[in-house]
């Protein structure tokens, strides 16, 4: 019986996490920058991540071009799946539309949105479409009965003489796989023998891996690094002992493992054998007092091999008091002839040295930890990093976190629609915290009117997301109330907003979303016009291309949730075996279970 009820209870969880991973859209997670080394080194499934959450729309979830906006395309797309589509085109060209685009087709460029590294993963996925999974492993097996005595099993052909060119070589990119195919069966190259004509086509086409690493569909988790965590109480300075501290390990964007130890006697522990490689980054974790505490993001850098990584806990005991936000942006995004699309970003600071748990008022005995107010008739409101019900709740016509805020700073997005009554909207809501800057940004269209008495106009900022009009009010107290009116929205500023109508790099939307939601390219812009103000004020940072940074990432916080998840099961089905004690079983089943009930609350710091 409790065995049933243990896979009953698995079930529902691996549902519920699947639906709060699909939820998230917005990664901010640092991106990597480009690999070491001779040219580019792809990995088919960290672009499978970036596909996934940028590419599906128009070109469908297979690559097929069979996604919800391809009917809307002015020409057919390309079915990435057809053997044939490769053939007469090299990675380069399918990397240069990627970082380029092709605006006749309505294909946006990435080349701002994405690194180097990640376009080449993204062309590395989107050639390894067309490659079956049995093809690649006989072509494995080909090029390892023909081809590596001279090349080598890792294409390098280290130790020939004469020296050959590594396989590896950015120079074969520009190569179309017709002429890379052809090229074994030159008189120039030596006479491959022993395999048919088929063989040697499918053993040449895995060598492409070595230049491109569309065969390279799981992460391979092995180096010489060091991570050396202290984890330590900042509230008594004292060292947390015996503490479970999990490591998340992500290539690129995307979680691929997280691994887990306890701290001795002086609150240390290590993880070792780790890859140093500037794509791999780490965060890690532990939880005490079932209050989750994680680490900035750790990177290794060149010729490094070790990192010290303390990760302080706090007690709890913080007051209302203790909580302000430092810094905050309310972006206004007009895409819809009925209602604009409003961003809230908010960094709020815990500046003493306890955990501020909250106040009661929440709801399921879950304390209310931040309170949020829309102004009326909101619509449409939703929080990145986690659904309502869950971390986020409505509570008596207000929004509220349930997440306690520890010392430091922590970010929290608000989004929501506003309807447009006779070409005016009025933004006002009250906030709950004292705020030392809160700026408003308005796209800078003609003909709209923007009434904000109180508020300091600067000089307008020029994003990717387009001009936008700057205001700033600064020292507020808590529970003021800013407002800013604007009139004069027509379709001519609605047109002039539209970014398919101005060939913009924003991504094609779908004009049936609903607004406010992830339709809408609120957040991209949120992220664009914040980042341009931020680092041009040296502030707090919050785009996604900063390495270092406490970020929030759904799709990867689902990954790890499901970890948890499986983890969970796992160890029920030891304890159940007989194979773990009952103390240990306790012990270990309590802290995997606070882990899990964080993440499902959390959206990171």
């Amino acid at each position: 019986m409790q065995r049933r009820h243990h896979s009953h209870l698995r079930v529902r969880l691996v549902c519920g996490l699947i639906f709060l991973a699909l939820f998230g859209i917005l990664s901010l997670r640092p991106l990597p920058v480009q690999a070491q080394g001779g040219g580019p080194q792809g990995a088919a499934y960290r672009g499978a991540s970036i596909f996934e959450q940028n590419c599906v729309q128009c070109h469908g979830a297979q690559g097929k071009g069979d996604g919800k906006m391809a009917n809307q395309m002015p020409g057919k797309m390309p079915d990435f799946t057809d053997p044939n589509y490769v053939l007469t085109r090299s990675p380069q060209e399918i990397f240069d539309v990627i970082t380029k685009g092709r605006m006749d087709a309505l294909m946006p460029p990435w080349s701002n949105a994405l690194t180097d590294a990640q376009r080449w993963d993204v062309t590395a996925y989107v050639w390894s479409l067309h490659a079956a999974a049995a093809d690649i492993t006989t072509g494995e097996q080909n090029y390892g009965k023909a081809c590596a005595s001279c090349h080598g099993t890792d294409g390098t052909g280290a130790g020939q003489q004469p020296p050959i060119t590594s396989l590896g070589d950015a120079k074969y990119l520009a190569v179309n796989q017709g002429d890379w195919r052809t090229g074994v069966i030159t008189p120039t190259h030596p006479a491959v023998t022993g395999l048919s004509s088929d063989d040697v086509t499918l053993a040449s086409d895995y060598a492409r891996g070595f230049n491109l690493g569309y065969n390279v569909t799981s992460a391979k988790i092995e180096g010489n690094g060091v991570i050396s965590v202290t984890v330590a109480n900042g509230t008594t300075n004292d060292p947390l002992k015996a503490a479970s501290v999990m490591v998340l390990i992500f290539d690129g964007q995307q979680v691929v493992d997280h691994r887990q130890a306890t701290t001795d006697d002086k609150g240390q522990v290590k993880f070792e054998g780790l890859p140093t490689d500037a794509s791999w980054s780490y965060v890690v974790q532990t939880s005490y007092q079932d209050v989750p505490f994680e680490s900035a993001m750790l990177q290794f850098e060149p010729s490094q091999t070790v990192l010290s990584a303390p990760l302080p806990v706090y007690e709890g005991g913080a007051k209302a008091e203790d909580v302000r936000i430092t810094r905050a942006h309310w972006v206004i995004s007009l895409e819809n002839p009925q209602s604009l699309d409003v961003g809230e970003l908010y960094a709020y600071a815990n500046d003493s040295d306890r955990v501020y748990m909250g106040e009661a008022g929440g709801t399921d005995g879950a304390p209310a930890v931040l309170s949020f107010v829309v102004p009326e008739g909101a619509q449409n409101v939703s929080f990145e990093g986690g659904e309502l019900g869950d971390r986020f709740k409505q509570v008596d016509g207000k929004y509220i976190d349930t997440l306690p805020l520890a010392p430091g700073q922590r970010q929290v997005l608000l989004r929501y629609s506003l309807p447009i009554a006779n070409g005016e909207v009025k933004l006002s809501h009250p906030i709950p915290y004292p705020i030392d800057n809160l700026n408003l940004l308005v796209p800078d269209l003609e003909g709209m009117k923007v009434d904000a008495p109180d508020w300091v106009q600067g000089d307008p900022l020029q994003t990717q997301g387009g001009a936008f009009r700057n205001y700033t009010r600064t020292a507020l107290a808590a529970g003021s109330t800013p407002s800013a009116t604007l009139s004069g929205i027509n379709a001519v500023a609605l047109a002039q907003s539209n970014p398919t109508s101005q060939g913009s790099q924003q991504q094609v939307i779908d004009r049936n979303a609903t607004p406010g939601i992830s339709g809408l390219p609120v957040v991209p812009i949120i992220v664009a016009v914040v980042a341009g103000l931020l680092l041009g004020l040296g502030t707090f940072l919050v785009i996604r291309r900063q390495r270092k940074q406490e970020a929030a990432v759904p799709v990867q916080r689902g990954q790890v949730r499901q970890a948890l998840v499986q983890e969970i099961a796992d160890l029920d089905d030891a304890y159940d075996a007989g194979d773990v004690t009952e103390a240990d079983y306790q012990a270990q089943r309590g802290l995997l279970k606070a882990k899990l009930v964080a993440l499902l609350r959390e959206e990171g710091r």
